[in-house]
């Protein structure tokens, strides 16, 4: 698949535009269905995760899973209000096998899906001065909803493919170009989980904290309901996504263990990255519930080394 550069200017310029400023992020990695038809919104409001009825405008955007029967998560969704229907976002590598899935779902609705991944374009533009930067940008059947990547709001754009190329010239004029490093670092930095990266098939989205953003605990029956109801009336997970100060970088799927039991694995890390604003490395990992208080002193076995990690909560203090 095509992928963005990893860096257009040093690391600490494009972490700053998009903390004060604004900064441009291309978004390749994207597949988008377009779901249309009378029955569309009713048929989705009984497969995903959140309230479909709340995309009541044009460009009302809205974020869902799509969850397994037993609450785990298949896919991050993003769901856009459309004149006509709605488009369904989702990471690329996810699109054929969710709509094969969905396919086998449609059953007697009045509804279709259509792959228009190559008939748009995903943009960002992030940070408190996104809307003005993108004030002047206007192309023909392009869209743009707000949407927050890196915790310090911003907008995404739909643009037509062979609108594309001049899209990102005009806006680069106004807008610093961020590349793949520092928008990892941004989205770490916020705590926001990445799906394949921070989820996956083998966790349920009220362990990566998604449940203000992602489910609705009012709307009803979906696929996978019954057990985030479960989890509701329990209190809490057995585990749960945390923010990790370290000592000093690790892999992801490194174990955590407490101090005193180094054996006993207690966590894992999913993301990794060295902090422009505290400047240390943090990361994003999954702690057992008994262990996740703030300042918790854990630590990860590294050979004959134990690098220190303090549990801490999410975003990240004094990062954004």
């Amino acid at each position: 698949g095509v992928s963005a550069p990893a860096r257009y200017a040093p690391p600490e310029l494009e972490h700053r535009a998009v903390r004060v400023g604004a900064g441009l992020l291309e978004r390749p990695e994207r597949g988008l269905l377009h779901v249309t038809g009378p029955d569309a919104a009713a048929w989705l409001q009984g497969l995903v995760s959140n309230d479909v009825r709340l995309l009541q405008q044009v460009g009302d955007r809205l974020q869902a899973c799509q969850l397994d029967a037993r609450g785990h998560m298949v896919a991050d969704l993003t769901l856009v209000r459309l004149e006509e229907g709605i488009l369904v976002e989702m990471d690329a590598s996810l699109l054929a096998p969710l709509t094969a899935l969905w396919d086998d779902l449609l059953v007697m609705e009045d509804a279709a899906l259509r792959d228009v991944s190559e008939e748009w374009k995903c943009f960002s533009v992030q940070g408190p001065r996104a809307r003005e930067a993108a004030a002047d940008i206007r192309f023909d059947g392009m869209f743009t909803v707000i949407a927050d990547h890196t915790g310090s709001g911003g907008l995404d754009f739909y643009v037509p493919a062979d609108r594309a190329v001049l899209f990102w010239e005009r806006l680069a004029d106004k807008a610093q170009p961020v590349g793949t490093e520092v928008a990892e670092v941004l989205r770490v930095e916020a705590g926001i989980p990445r799906h394949l990266v921070d989820t996956d098939s083998s966790v349920i989205p009220v362990e990566a904290g998604l449940e203000a953003t992602h489910i609705s605990y009012t709307k009803g029956c979906y696929l996978g309901q019954e057990i985030i109801a479960r989890l509701q009336s329990r209190g809490h997970t057995n585990r749960a996504l945390a923010g990790l100060l370290l000592e000093q970088m690790v892999e992801p799927g490194s174990l955590l263990a407490p101090r005193d039991e180094p054996n006993r694995p207690v966590g894992r890390i999913t993301s990794v990255v060295h902090s422009i604003a505290l400047g240390r490395p943090i990361a994003l990992g999954y702690v057992r519930h008994e262990h996740r208080a703030n300042g918790t002193s854990l630590i990860v076995p590294k050979g004959d080394r134990r690098v220190s990690a303090e549990v801490c909560g999410l975003p990240f203090p004094g990062a954004l």
